[in-house]
């Protein structure tokens, strides 16, 4: 049973098989490759859901598990580690990211 909250609070899902719970939030941010092929690229993304220690959203090209980004979100400036990286319907790829 999914309960409806406001999006500044958690929202609770029984069963959910994950450590932390998401938020569904939608914010722009812009994200740049620090490592690997697309090294040094630049790409505005919003962000699909958050937790405590990193964050999903969608791009066009896919990046590698273990890649290192950074993600510019309101200003603030934080690191991060690809930790997934799946193909969805669309041709995006969902990517999610951990903070360092």
């Amino acid at each position: 049973m999914l309960v409806a909250q406001k999006l500044t609070r958690v929202v609770s899902i029984p069963n959910q098989p994950r450590s932390e719970f998401r938020r569904p939030v939608q914010t722009p941010a812009v994200l740049s490759v620090l490592d690997g092929a697309l090294a040094g690229s630049r790409y505005p993304v919003m962000t699909r859901s958050s937790l405590l220690g990193g964050l999903s959203f969608l791009l066009r090209q896919a990046l590698q598990v273990g890649q290192s980004c950074a993600l510019e979100i309101t200003g603030r400036r934080k690191v991060c580690e690809v930790v997934g990286c799946r193909p969805l319907s669309n041709g995006k790829m969902e990517i999610a990211v951990a903070f360092r």
